[in-house]
């Protein structure tokens, strides 16, 4: 069944699929990779040697972006990521109903069959083969209190 009632904004959209953590970490890796060079490319013209170093710690560089703008990103993020889960109806409860936000299921209208409060994640109604795979997680942020029909 497809979400027939209000769209979900793009605002809450935004924070679904981890998107926000993806971003910080890419922003982290191109900072990285971009001081590495502006470091390194200078030593480049005296020896191809050095561009072989390069070569090497681009990626490395990148890494460590990675991983350096997951850290202090995400300590921000997880403070807007609990008003983004109360915005979308969080705390949720077994039977609720909620509107999927994220990708592999967007716009889909399902119930809440299990809350993992601890780990801001639930479990909804998508079928047998997917309650076995355990596809069927989802984060807080993931989905949204259907809203009752106005008449």
């Amino acid at each position: 069944m497809l979400f027939d009632g209000m769209q979900p904004t793009l605002f809450q959209r935004l924070f679904t699929d981890n998107r926000p953590l993806i971003f910080l970490m890419a922003v982290g890796a191109a900072i990285s990779v971009v001081w590495t060079g502006w470091i390194l490319l200078p030593t480049v013209a005296i020896s191809r040697w050095n561009l072989l170093w390069c070569i090497v710690l681009f990626p490395v560089a990148a890494c460590l972006g990675a991983v350096l703008g997951a850290f202090p990103g995400g300590m921000f993020l997880g403070i807007v990521l609990q008003w983004v889960e109360r915005r979308n109806g969080a705390p949720f409860r077994e039977g609720d109903e909620v509107v999927m936000l994220s990708k592999r299921c967007s716009g889909r209208v399902t119930r809440i069959y299990e809350v993992w409060a601890e780990r801001h994640q639930v479990r909804v109604e998508l079928g047998e083969k997917a309650r076995k795979d355990v596809t069927d997680v989802f984060s807080f942020a993931d989905v949204c209190r259907r809203r009752a029909a106005v008449e």
